[in-house]
């Protein structure tokens, strides 16, 4: 079987798939961080797993907090809308974006 086909294993590459949309939301009482986004498929692949993780950035580009979200069954062509919560360790300046293969324990 081909990778990408229905039933297929899962393909390996993952540039089809990219961010758009993405904004943030800072709850400093809290100490939340609530991250938006969309995740497009613009290949001919379809992906079981795909694992979008999400690193807080203070003003000085070091990490504040991390978390991700996995998300199944990502169809050729499909846009989908997605949103993580992430705890802060500090101030929040910006928020970096990764796709990735899921990251097993």
């Amino acid at each position: 079987m081909l990778a990408g086909c229905p039933g297929g294993r899962q393909p390996s590459d993952l540039s089809d798939l990219f961010i758009s949309n993405r904004r943030f939301n800072i709850d400093e009482s809290r100490g939340l961080v609530r991250v938006y986004a969309r995740l497009e498929n613009t290949g001919q692949s379809r992906y079981r797993e795909v694992e979008v993780h999400v690193t807080l950035l203070s003003a000085s580009g070091e990490k504040a907090g991390e978390n991700s979200v996995v998300l199944h069954d990502l169809k050729p062509g499909e846009r989908r809308d997605f949103a993580v919560s992430v705890t802060s360790h500090g101030r929040t300046h910006d928020v970096g974006l990764e796709v990735r293969a899921p990251q097993n324990p």
